[in-house]
């Protein structure tokens, strides 16, 4: 599967990602013909009682991706990794009403080139039912202000097949750069090393 990176970056290396991102237009849900009223979203951090709506989109996602066979994470994993100190990585839910309807997931790394921090943008999903109301921008409006905070760039990879996303991406002023992602799996790397 081919995946394109995105590379988002703020303060004094050179701005992708501008500042429309954080115009309240794209906090506002989209009204469009046909639709229902948009619904009211809430972005905030994950809370216990977030975990199985979001262990239950994070498999949606992974089933969507074709990856449902290597989705392996638990409730109690999913709690400890994201809730408990030291955090692994940290979730953002997007909820209407009581119903988590989306969340994106994300972690800081190092850049041994820039010699500074990241945040790595994992996962950002919506469930279907929620599309085109909002959520995906609040989403990455609430991340590009975390990124603010921390004055640290955002990079992400899209599916190349993923024509949606990839224009919702660029739509917030992100930089789309063709480039492959390697896996190289524990069972892969014994082959390698045993066959030396």
């Amino acid at each position: 599967m081919t995946r394109i990176s995105v590379d988002v970056h703020f303060g004094q290396t050179p701005v992708f990602f501008n500042e429309t991102l954080l115009s309240p237009i794209l906090l506002e849900p989209r009204r469009r013909v046909g639709y229902a009223e948009p619904m009211q979203i809430d972005i905030r951090d994950i809370e216990p009682g977030d975990v199985p709506a979001v262990l239950e989109l994070m498999r949606d996602l992974a089933d969507h991706e074709g990856l449902i066979a290597y989705f392996l994470l638990t409730e109690d994993a999913l709690a400890e990794y994201c809730l408990r100190e030291p955090k692994r990585f940290h979730v953002l839910v997007a909820v209407s009403g009581a119903a988590v309807v989306g969340y994106a997931t994300y972690m800081f790394q190092f850049s041994p080139w820039a010699g500074r921090e990241y945040m790595f943008l994992d996962d950002l999903y919506v469930a279907e039912a929620a599309r085109k109301a909002g959520a995906g921008s609040r989403l990455m409006q609430r991340v590009g202000k975390v990124a603010i905070e921390r004055d640290v760039d955002v990079r992400w990879h899209v599916e190349t097949v993923n024509q949606p996303a990839q224009k919702f991406y660029s739509g917030l002023g992100a930089e789309l750069r063709d480039r492959l992602i390697a896996y190289w799996t524990p069972d892969a790397i014994r082959a390698q090393l045993e066959s030396q």
